[in-house]
């Protein structure tokens, strides 16, 4: 009788044990292609027309690859078939109870004569459609429907930066043949934005090739450190960014830099180039990224970089 109430004990402890086992195994290999992560996909629209067609392949492209993913377009002043193409893109995804749902929300008094004010404005407008949502997604993209992303997109490179090595950003952008878009980077000893000086346009220059060179220098799962970076299209995780907001008033983003940040970008400037006129110009405008990239690391120690990778090749 004894045995028997110990080998039954002992049949017990095994089934438990191999539950256990199984159960850890079956969280260890959790498959991303068969429970890949959830998406929203945020772009602002304003006389897009010619560049949808394109982006429009691209989003179907990306979802495709994802779990749920969620599209939000938010568009103000539109004088082009934009609103049109949008409305249609929306109801022909809502209609065919699949996984992709399509938000179009237009953007009323959206008239402010600084434009970073209004571009704010729409991306806001985006983040609250989002933030209103049932179930949040895991990540979210912020896009520019223009001439950027009107190029392929490479999904298995996008794939692999989320799923791969997210655990090195909390928002991630990516490099470009040219990096065009020097007005949302801050980086290193460069924390002043780039039209805040008379010379704005030799200081685009010097930077665009000092931050090729950083990047060239990288390996492809490396990344950059920044305080902003955008460049088209880059990726946040939601956790992180909930509930901050964007702005496109210098006067209440440069409550974010250190004290010096303006003598220590001149010495990192002069040191690209000995010769360049450091005017100060009074700027009302920031660009809305710096805002929002500095806001989340300053208040919640976000991780901001620049993967060297370009997404718009195959």
């Amino acid at each position: 009788m004894k045995f028997r109430v110990k080998t039954l004990l002992l049949l017990v402890i095994y089934l438990i044990l191999v539950s256990y086992l199984i159960k850890r195994t079956a969280r260890e290999t959790f498959d991303v292609n068969t429970n890949p992560p959830s998406l929203a996909i945020l772009m602002t629209v304003r006389n897009c027309e010619k560049y949808l067609p394109f982006i429009f392949r691209n989003l179907n492209s990306l979802c495709d690859a994802f779990g749920p993913c969620t599209i939000i377009f938010a568009y103000d002043n539109c004088t082009d078939n934009s609103a049109e193409l949008l409305n249609k893109y929306a109801q022909q995804h809502n209609n065919s109870n699949g996984k992709v749902k399509v938000i179009v929300k237009e953007v009323k008094n959206n008239n402010s004569r600084l434009r970073t004010v209004r571009i704010a404005k729409a991306r806001n407008a985006c983040l609250e459609q989002m933030e209103g949502l049932k179930v949040l997604p895991d990540y979210f993209i912020v896009v520019d429907p223009d001439n950027i992303n009107e190029k392929p997109w490479n999904v298995p490179k996008i794939k692999t930066i989320i799923e791969k090595t997210n655990a090195k950003w909390d928002s991630v952008s990516f490099n470009t043949v040219d990096y065009y878009d020097v007005w949302a980077l801050q980086y290193g000893e460069f924390m002043h934005h780039c039209w805040g000086y008379r010379s704005g346009n030799r200081v685009v220059d010097i930077i665009r090739k000092d931050i090729l060179k950083k990047l060239s220098k990288l390996d492809s799962e490396d990344f950059l450190e920044c305080y902003s970076a955008f460049n088209g299209f880059a990726i946040y995780k939601t956790e992180m960014f909930k509930g901050l907001r964007y702005d496109g008033l210098y006067e209440n983003g440069k409550k974010l830099y250190p004290e010096d940040n303006i003598k220590r970008t001149n010495k990192f400037l002069k040191s690209l180039d000995k010769d360049i006129n450091l005017d100060f110009r009074e700027n009302k405008l920031l660009c809305e990224h710096i805002y929002y990239h500095m806001t989340a690391m300053n208040k919640r120690g976000a991780k901001i970089r620049i993967s060297p990778q370009n997404i718009f090749t195959k």
